[in-house]
């Protein structure tokens, strides 16, 4: 059976014994669910992205049909200050990798950067396929890949929203007051997010129930004073994904945090959900599709959607762009087996 490799970001480090974003959880299982529906004769094999490959895996690759980058802000102008994706970032390293013909699935630009270094430019054009279509998942990352001189890149937005177009954005008339939110461990704002839990607080009649989606937003939340204040009124979840899917099932639940993919998984199952943006992530997407998003300070929007007052339009995925990336593997030859750069 032929074989397809996806480097997939929600495979555990070598200190990790699970991923420490939930996340890339939810990235991880619709990137697959895509490439299976576009490719039922192949073998998926999942590869990590936050760990070095071994030789072993390396000639898994280069024997594989093809080989896709799957979601994430992984793309980033400084390779050398921050090497999110797992690769030699030595000269050498970059300007002869062990393989390349990469093909990237709805990937993101890690932070607003002003510039992009030469060493970080030359990885891209290395690694990446040169004629096959990349899907990047917002405008921002598509003015920032073809700058680096990617210039066969098209705006598809995130492969966990494909499923998304003409979803309403406006919240339901609540039948319960169930609310479950989000922290972010890494972006932490004390003032804000104190403000954060004290408005849903104000707007929860039911249950207020913490996902934790990092590994360390547990710790963080304890940290807050609004959670001391109210410890009986908030509830930590167990950090698994199938309990925060089992919420994120009930209608009568809405979303309400600053982790991009969990509102994404609710609206996923056809719930409500506000995103609370704390970076690049979310607001990018916001921009391109009406992803429902306001930024974290913007505590009047927050209240506003919490009373099904604030309406950001049906979502509006770029479905041309979608059908075109999907579209080129139809009549895409195959290539032949992989030798790498080396």
């Amino acid at each position: 059976m032929p074989m397809i490799a996806l480097l997939d970001p929600s495979l555990p480090s070598e200190n990790e014994i699970e991923s420490d974003n939930l996340g890339d959880v939810i990235i991880a299982e619709a990137t697959k669910k895509i490439l299976a529906e576009l490719f039922p004769a192949h073998e998926i094999i999942s590869l990590p992205t936050k760990r070095t490959l071994s030789g072993k895996e390396i000639n898994t690759i280069r024997s594989c049909t093809h080989v896709f980058l799957g979601g994430t802000n992984i793309l980033n102008g400084d390779l050398k200050a921050y090497n999110q994706w797992k690769m030699n970032a030595s000269f050498v390293g970059i300007a002869y990798p062990k393989f390349d013909g990469v093909i990237a699935m709805g990937v993101g630009w890690r932070i607003y950067q002003e510039q992009t270094t030469v060493r970080s430019k030359l990885f891209y054009k290395r690694i990446l396929h040169r004629k096959v279509y990349h899907a990047v998942r917002d405008q921002y990352t598509y003015k920032r890949i073809t700058e680096s001189g990617i210039r066969n890149a098209i705006n598809t937005s995130c492969p966990t929203a494909w499923c998304l177009n003409g979803r309403r954005t406006r919240r339901r008339l609540p039948t319960s007051g169930d609310i479950v939110f989000t922290l972010t461990d890494y972006r932490q704002s004390e003032g804000q997010d104190n403000k954060l839990v004290r408005v849903l607080l104000e707007h929860s009649t039911g249950k207020l129930v913490f996902f934790p989606q990092g590994s360390k937003d547990v710790e963080y939340i304890e940290s807050l004073k609004e959670f001391h204040n109210n410890r009986g009124r908030i509830i930590v979840m167990n950090r698994k994904i199938s309990e925060f899917n089992n919420f994120a099932r009930d209608s009568r639940v809405v979303y309400v945090g600053t982790r991009l993919h969990g509102g994404i998984r609710f609206l996923q199952f056809g719930g409500d959900a506000l995103i609370v943006c704390v970076d690049n992530r979310a607001m990018e997407i916001h921009k391109d599709i009406r992803l429902p998003a306001v930024a974290r300070d913007d505590l009047d929007g927050i209240r506003e959607w919490l009373r099904g007052k604030l309406d950001f339009g049906e979502i509006a995925l770029p479905l041309p762009q979608i059908n075109q990336w999907k579209s080129q593997f139809i009549s895409l030859e195959r290539p032949s087996k992989r030798s790498g750069c080396d």
